[in-house]
């Protein structure tokens, strides 16, 4: 009936955000961690996803040098 997670890799909880989609804005690496409840109020356990997910914002930067003729 619903999955309540965490991205900063903390445990969650049923005062967790919950979904089925884990928005992520921010740069850095998060850690997803979630749980699900049916509607009997079974609970599984806390699950911890794969990979974690790197999120980077910084645009690349470079420069281009020729050899001197």
């Amino acid at each position: 009936a619903t999955t309540y997670f965490t991205t900063d890799g903390s445990t969650p909880t049923t005062a967790s955000a919950q979904g089925t989609a884990v928005p992520l804005t921010t740069q850095g690496t998060h850690i997803v961690k979630y749980f699900s409840v049916d509607r009997r109020g079974n609970t599984e356990a806390v699950r911890t996803a794969t990979n974690p997910v790197r999120i980077d914002l910084t645009a690349p930067t470079g420069a281009v040098t020729f050899p001197a003729s």
